[in-house]
């Protein structure tokens, strides 16, 4: 029973980082400028978290982006190639990625958060000269 409950949440856990690791290989083939203004814009908002284990300016700063993808999601912007749009998702994803680092008690929950939080700090040493994360 315990093994037919794991099979089936197990691609419900999965599937969210899977598209978001498909939306980032669609940013990697942006024009380089949009990938590094995205890049710039992703870093100015996590680097004060980098260290951070404080759950609670983690949620604040997913909130922050939820709400601005939201707003943007209004005006009109639903698609990776939108340089904001693609920018505040990921800066989403990574808050989210970064709290369940900190919180999960789950083996798969743990190694999926790693998997998006690299994927956004690799976009960003890729785009960023003199990044060293």
């Amino acid at each position: 029973m315990r093994g037919e409950i794991a099979r089936s949440v197990t691609p419900f856990l999965i599937g969210p980082t899977q598209r978001f690791l498909r939306h980032m290989e669609q940013i990697r083939s942006l024009a380089k400028v949009d990938r590094r203004q995205i890049s710039e814009q992703v870093f100015a908002e996590i680097r004060p978290y980098l260290g951070s284990d404080d759950g609670d300016e983690l949620q604040e700063l997913r909130r922050r982006a939820q709400d601005q993808r939201a707003k943007l999601i209004y005006e009109g912007a639903r698609h990776f190639a939108d340089v904001q749009y693609a920018a505040v998702t990921m800066l989403e994803q990574w808050a989210i990625a970064k709290f369940e680092l900190i919180v999960s008690r789950s083996a798969l929950t743990h190694i999926l958060a790693e998997r998006r939080c690299k994927a956004v700090e690799d976009f960003l040493r890729d785009n960023l000269d003199e990044l060293h994360l």
